[in-house]
């Protein structure tokens, strides 16, 4: 084998000692050069490792930072989808009420109408019998006041007893009021 760089197997541990492995698959046991440059190897291994899991621990903080961060922005999201949530259904339950208070308020007019219409209907049945009253008062007057003397008997006859029925017709009303 051809050697590069200074020629020395002490100054250059990456050459490998000839007859290490024999031909017949032969292992030899390590000498203190290997043993030392495996030991040196290993050593460097676990230091590169310690450095690699300390940056990776860094890493891995600022990683868990970020993402408590990212949680407590979730947290904070989900708090105010909450407090819209809730805004939302007080307002819902708001309108609720209103409209029920609304329709409340309708069948109440509704109910208000409907009485004012039964109560003028009443007064209008009421106007009708006074003016009947007023009428049939009128028309008993001129009765009354018909002059009977100079009819012939029959119809003076006819006229009295009209005169009469009148007469005890108001004495009753007098009676009873």
């Amino acid at each position: 084998p051809t050697q590069t760089g200074s020629g020395s197997k002490r100054s250059n541990p990456d050459n490998v000692e000839e007859g290490e492995e024999g031909e017949g698959g032969n292992e030899r046991p390590e000498g203190r050069k290997a043993a030392k440059r495996k030991s040196k190897q290993k050593a460097n291994n676990t230091v590169v490792e310690m450095v690699t899991t300390f940056k990776e621990d860094r890493a891995t903080k600022s990683d868990k930072q970020e993402m408590l961060k990212g949680l407590v922005s979730t947290l904070g999201d989900k708090v105010a989808i909450a407090k819209d949530a809730i805004r939302a259904r007080d307002d819902y339950e708001k309108k609720k009420s209103d409209a029920a208070m609304m329709k409340a308020d309708a069948m109440k007019t509704i109910a208000d109408s409907a009485k004012m219409k039964a109560e003028s209907a009443k007064m209008k049945a009421e106007l009708k019998l006074r003016k009947q009253a007023i009428k049939e008062a009128r028309y008993e007057d001129s009765i009354m006041t018909i002059d009977t003397s100079t009819m012939n008997p029959v119809d003076a006859a006819f006229y009295e007893e009209k005169k009469e029925a009148i007469r005890l017709k108001r004495l009753q009303q007098s009676s009873t009021e």
